[in-house]
């Protein structure tokens, strides 16, 4: 019990010791990159996902034509599987103060989250969503969809609402849940495909 207690007092020092790092950085970051028209731009971006705004609609694009619409389905059940791993099971247990909490240098450019900051919804989101697009669909897709993504993560950090890692983390949990969401739905499909084909053979 007592190692436990000691192991535990560790972890909080050092995500302690991180998160000052990271905050320090990012206070350096919005020394050298900021102008006018970036805090704008970023702004304006990373608020269409809030709440899931911008996935959802994704995901209702591709769910509508019957071309896409397999895409579409492994989408929406990767956004799902995101959504309940990170709001309902990391970012309470993890417990990461905000970046802006930490260090009061951090200047937020969108609306102040009252939630926890490991890891980010924003980017794991995108990432998840957009990861399926580039698994399943046309190169050129794939490649826009990813930069997308990419720009959510980087405006977290900028607009200073997320420490680094936590968008890190998120981009590798994103891209993890997509590729468990693509070959589930795979796999299943198969599985009905086969038990059909059984089924017609049989009758």
């Amino acid at each position: 019990m007592d190692y436990c207690l000691e192991m535990g007092s560790i972890c909080m020092a050092g995500f302690e010791l991180l998160n000052v790092l990271e905050t320090e950085v990012m206070v350096r970051l919005q020394q050298f990159t900021r102008t006018p028209w970036l805090d704008k731009t970023m702004t304006v971006y990373t608020r269409l996902n809030d709440s899931g705004a911008l996935v959802i609609a994704i995901c209702g694009v591709l769910l509508l034509p019957k071309k896409y619409r397999g895409v579409g389905v492994r989408a929406t059940f990767a956004l799902s599987l995101e959504t309940i791993v990170v709001n309902f099971l990391l970012k309470p247990l993890v417990g990461r103060t905000r970046p802006f909490m930490v260090n009061d240098a951090i200047e937020v450019l969108t609306r102040t989250p009252h939630d926890f900051s490991f890891p980010s919804g924003h980017t794991g989101s995108m990432v998840a969503v957009c990861a399926v697009i580039l698994f399943c669909m046309d190169k050129k897709y794939g490649i826009i969809a990813i930069v997308a993504a990419l720009l959510m993560a980087f405006s977290r950090v900028y607009v200073g609402v997320h420490y680094p890692t936590d968008v890190f983390a998120s981009i590798v949990l994103g891209l993890v849940i997509a590729v468990f969401a693509v070959r589930s739905m795979d796999r299943f499909e198969k599985r009905k495909s086969a038990d059909e084909g059984t089924e017609v053979t049989a009758s």
